[in-house]
């Protein structure tokens, strides 16, 4: 059902993808543009550090779906990482922001895109990504169960609203987007980051509403 929406992507930071990681991206309408959106970690990951004042990377990329591997040889792409994804982020104690999109030439896999929606406390979700090494869509269903929402709208910077969920996913799936169902559509409500500190089973989203700084 989502297949057309997402892929899987392998990244690394040289041609013979040497210490490649996984990631998952997706297509959201943001601000009325076609974005690719994964998880800025996915970015930080593959250069081999913690954040990045570096807001655009260029990395290799090789893309599957449910077709399989799109690319004959890796792909180059640039990884645009939010501008709240920097080294003067002090986790926990201010969050930034986990999020970033991807420009390329190369055809990327992705024919659809969602449309941006809210999660509350409570609400119903999927989560979709695909494990590291492994070509089947993950789907999870599970529960919004904490929101941590920035009040402070006059500070804007490094900080970002989250969603913790109540099931635990695979390694790969980063990225990946959460969605709900509103009136038969599905609606991004934010993007896989991980496991949530202190407690492994469950999972911690960046909102949506942060693709809408970019």
């Amino acid at each position: 059902m989502y297949k057309n929406y997402i892929c899987q992507i392998e990244v690394a930071d040289n041609e013979s993808m040497v210490d490649s990681i996984y990631g998952t991206l997706f297509g959201v309408i943001c601000n009325g543009d076609e974005k690719f959106i994964t998880a800025a970690h996915v970015l930080v990951s593959a250069i081999r550090t913690q954040h990045t004042d570096v807001q655009t990377k260029m990395l290799y990329v090789n893309f599957t779906n449910h077709n399989g591997q799109n690319n004959l040889k890796p792909v180059e792409v640039n990884f645009v990482a939010h501008p709240y994804n920097d080294t003067q982020n002090g986790w926990p104690s201010i969050r930034f922001v986990d999020a970033a999109y991807v420009e390329s030439e190369f055809n990327i896999p992705i024919s659809d895109f969602f449309k941006i929606g809210q999660g509350q406390i409570g609400d119903n979700v999927i989560g979709l990504g695909y494990a590291a090494g492994s070509t089947p869509l993950t789907q999870l269903s599970g529960v919004i169960v904490e929101a941590q929402i920035n009040e402070d709208k006059n500070n804007l910077a490094h900080q970002s609203d989250r969603f913790t969920v109540d099931h635990d996913s695979t390694p790969g799936c980063s990225g990946g987007p959460y969605i709900k169902i509103e009136n038969d559509e599905p609606l991004v409500i934010g993007n896989l980051i991980g496991q949530t500190l202190g407690n492994e089973s469950n999972n911690a989203l960046e909102a949506a509403s942060a693709y809408l700084k970019f």
